[in-house]
């Protein structure tokens, strides 16, 4: 019998058109018609919520477990919901792990952030510090002491600032402290990004599109205007783009995530024509 893999992502209903749920929903099944994709709308996210009695900043472990059971999968994968998949994700369909996330900010290596992380994560590196945004597991048992992690700390701190100390912290320090088989899908000397978001904090606005200045600030999110596209696939600095996750921004209630005009003109022509192929398989 043949291992089964569940992807999910979720986005509240108002929110999905700015967040770009469809453009993810159709790049991913344009690049990989043979899996299946569950996106929680709002009904079933307050579900999810009142079930397990948590809220936003615990809500993910949760909401992953749920797509995992209801579909009998064996695997779950869960994709943030302001991404783009530009290709057949090989390395998550392999299988070969019990937990695999992709590099934070993997095309931007940053400095260390001690100061957005706990102590447990203080010698860990922004190379080697991973993603919610791209998370799959075989591991029922990861996701729920992850629960426990950050609901230890939405109990001591509570509100937003729970939500920005836990989640992604809670789940780097399970990822790399746990026995379980772990894998980062686009190690920096790799061949592939699996979540290149490229924030940056340099905005340059003689060069930046308007409308990214306006809208993102200094979240210019500059090299993708660096892809290019060869023979179906999508290149950045000599990597191949497997998934692109525009994290961060979107804090203005106009702003419209993965805004083809981000990209060089031929390839946001190219992401374009795919959404508006795929847009009825993602009704």
């Amino acid at each position: 019998m043949s291992t089964k893999i569940i992807f999910s992502t979720y986005c509240d209903d108002h929110l999905q058109d700015r967040f770009g749920t469809k453009k993810l929903v159709s790049t991913f099944r344009h690049f990989n018609p043979e899996e299946d994709i569950v996106v929680y709308g709002s009904k079933d996210i307050k579900r999810v919520h009142e079930e397990n009695g948590v809220d936003l900043s615990n809500a993910l472990p949760y909401l992953m477990l749920d797509a995992k059971n209801n579909s009998g999968a064996d695997y779950v994968c869960h994709l943030d919901s302001d991404s783009l998949v530009l290709g057949s994700l090989d390395a998550i369909l392999k299988m070969d792990y019990d937990v695999c996330s992709s590099l934070n900010n993997a095309d931007n290596e940053g400095s260390d952030e001690r100061q957005n992380r706990p102590r447990q994560l203080w010698d860990l590196p922004n190379r080697r510090y991973v993603s919610c945004g791209c998370l799959c597991t075989n591991s029922e048992l990861f996701l729920m002491e992850w629960a426990k992690l950050n609901q230890q700390i939405v109990d001591q701190f509570g509100g937003v600032k729970s939500f920005w100390m836990c989640d992604q912290n809670m789940m780097n320090i399970l990822f790399h402290g746990s026995n379980l088989r772990n894998k980062i899908l686009d190690p920096l000397d790799g061949y592939y990004y699996y979540g290149a978001s490229a924030n940056s904090d340099e905005g340059d606005p003689a060069n930046d599109p308007p409308h990214i200045i306006k809208e993102w600030g200094l979240n210019t999110w500059k090299s993708w205007k660096d892809i290019r596209e060869k023979d179906g696939s999508f290149f950045l600095g000599g990597k191949i783009v497997k998934i692109l996750h525009q994290s961060g921004g979107g804090n203005k209630d106009t702003a419209v995530k993965l805004d083809y005009s981000m990209f060089n003109p031929n390839v946001g022509t190219i992401i374009k024509e795919i959404v508006n192929k795929n847009s009825k398989l993602s009704a």
